[in-house]
């Protein structure tokens, strides 16, 4: 198995940097833990299914985490979520500076990442539901009763919101490849393209709070505040709103590009 060295690793990510940069959280946190983190894992394994299989893992034990909060508190299911997130990036950079980036392998990627990231706010509500005691320690509002259902109600919101909105978006490309009106998109190595609203401040906030190292940047600054609440209200907020956004957006395209 060919070694690589630090420099390989970080020059092979010239493909996503430019584009990277919209995103901080990622290109300033995850990304360069995670070039360190492949220069071990390289050494056991240049398969990049592999990491993405062992990464669908810790993040599914960091969703069941979330069910355990009375007894191993909310930090181990965040580690475990912060943990999925850097290995994420793992194996793109396995791919890239081993040559083995395919669309398979961007399939994989993507539908696990989907899994992971839309699925584990449901298991957080979830997990606050079914704390036997009210939500004090971890909460901001009191909402008497039923802070725990609205808890559960926040986390379902989001998950099926953030779905519908990649539904929106996947479902036009679909048909735009369909009508065969889509250029081809070059070459799988070529770099990334960046949005030409990148310019813009509220772009970048609209598209960084959908990433999943800022959200649990997030969710870990509001359990050490304990605001816990606020973190899964806000995103059902933005969830449901990206939705709308997402929809409007991709059904004008639609009426003027498939008509």
């Amino acid at each position: 198995m060919p070694k690589y060295s630090m420099r390989q690793i970080k020059d092979a990510y010239i493909q996503k940097k430019d584009w990277e940069k919209q995103f901080p959280t990622i290109y300033y946190f995850s990304r360069p833990i995670s070039f360190y983190l492949t220069y071990l894992i390289i050494r056991i394994t240049d398969i990049p299914s592999r990491v993405v299989w062992f990464g669908f893992f810790v993040g599914l034990m960091g969703c069941l985490a979330f069910l355990f909060i009375p007894h191993c508190t909310v930090w181990l299911g965040i580690s475990l979520i912060m943990s999925f997130a850097i290995l994420d990036a793992v194996d793109g950079n396995i791919a890239r500076v081993s040559g083995k980036v395919t669309y398979y392998g961007k399939f994989l990627d993507g539908v696990i990442g989907e899994i992971i990231e839309a699925s584990y706010p449901f298991w957080l509500g979830l997990g606050l539901y079914l704390v036997p005691l009210k939500l004090g320690a971890l909460s901001l509002w009191d909402l008497g009763d039923k802070s725990n259902l609205f808890m559960l109600l926040a986390g379902t919101a989001i998950m099926c919101a953030r779905l519908y909105s990649t539904l929106f978006l996947v479902n036009y490309y679909d048909m735009l490849t369909l009508k065969k009106t889509v250029t081809p998109q070059g070459n799988i190595t070529d770099p990334f393209k960046s949005s030409r609203y990148r310019k813009y401040w509220w772009y970048l906030l609209f598209i960084n709070l959908h990433t999943l190292t800022l959200q649990v940047l997030l969710l870990a600054l509001c359990a050490s505040l304990k605001m816990i609440d606020i973190f899964l209200f806000f995103f059902a907020g933005y969830y449901l709103f990206r939705m709308f956004i997402t929809f409007t957006f991709y059904t004008y395209r639609a009426q003027r590009n498939l008509s």
